[in-house]
């Protein structure tokens, strides 16, 4: 796979909310990639339509290094079966598949997409009983020497469950890993007290999010990306424009990431 790291020139392709949130100035001997979380709602859009290449092109004119995807569909309503062929002919990138729910034309979970390889991954039960099947993706990706870790994860509807699930995740990054830390993904924290989200500020520290849902008038930010060391991510925004409205009920947010 071409390898490919994104330039402190590249210009936004969508329209959207964004903030710059660490240093502008790119330092000596860094090197600068572009990553993108993405609930893409099973491929059906606010038209109720099912339609993966739809959703499959949103992701392509995004231009991110590394990409996580949440409620990605592998058996479609209409029959036929998405696996790893289809997302790696599709988007010319490494694909790690982590199904979470099993059911007819419901067989959906995450997604994680990398230009660079992944040297090694593990997936994550993140399922707090008796709620709705969740999970996360761990992965160490190798960039020209450097090695960083990425988690994607698709928290619960409920506090109790964001709560528990987020103790999870900082359990798992407990590891002596030294270097930089990535998660991303749908955390559904929308209430004031934000307790999961305060647990990974611990690690991550506290970063401000675009409003990401949903996506024909967005009021809350469910879709996060937070990066350790924090001043590591240096920019953030959520991507809007008709087609980026019409194939999926949440808008995608790239981070400008320094490692």
């Amino acid at each position: 796979m071409a390898e490919k790291a994104y330039s402190k020139k590249d210009d936004a392709i969508r329209r959207g909310e964004g903030y710059m949130t660490g240093n502008s100035h790119q330092g000596i001997g860094s090197k600068r990639i572009k990553v993108a979380t993405y609930n893409i709602h099973g491929w059906i859009g606010t038209d109720q339509r099912q339609m993966p290449l739809r959703a499959i092109r949103v992701i392509g004119e995004l231009g991110a290094d590394i990409v996580a995807l949440q409620e990605a569909n592998f058996s479609l309503e209409q029959g036929g079966h998405l696996d790893e062929t289809f997302f790696s002919t599709l988007t010319d990138m490494e694909v790690i598949l982590g199904p979470t729910f099993f059911k007819y034309a419901l067989h959906y979970g995450n997604v994680l997409l990398s230009r660079f390889p992944i040297v090694r991954f593990h997936r994550i039960d993140l399922s707090a009983h008796p709620y709705e099947p969740r999970g996360a993706i761990d992965a160490l990706i190798r960039i020209d020497g450097t090695t960083i870790r990425v988690l994607t994860a698709h928290l619960g509807l409920r506090a109790v469950e964001r709560k528990f699930q987020a103790d999870m995740l900082m359990q798992t990054l407990s590891s002596d890993f030294q270097g930089t830390v990535i998660i991303l993904g749908d955390f559904n924290e929308w209430t004031l007290r934000r307790a999961a989200l305060k647990r990974l500020y611990s690690l991550f520290g506290k970063t401000k999010s675009p409003r990401t849902f949903p996506s024909f008038l967005p009021i809350f930010s469910l879709d996060r990306i937070m990066v350790s060391p924090p001043g590591s991510l240096v920019r953030i925004q959520a991507h809007r424009s008709l087609d980026i409205i019409m194939a999926s009920d949440h808008l995608p947010v790239t981070g400008i990431i320094e490692i």
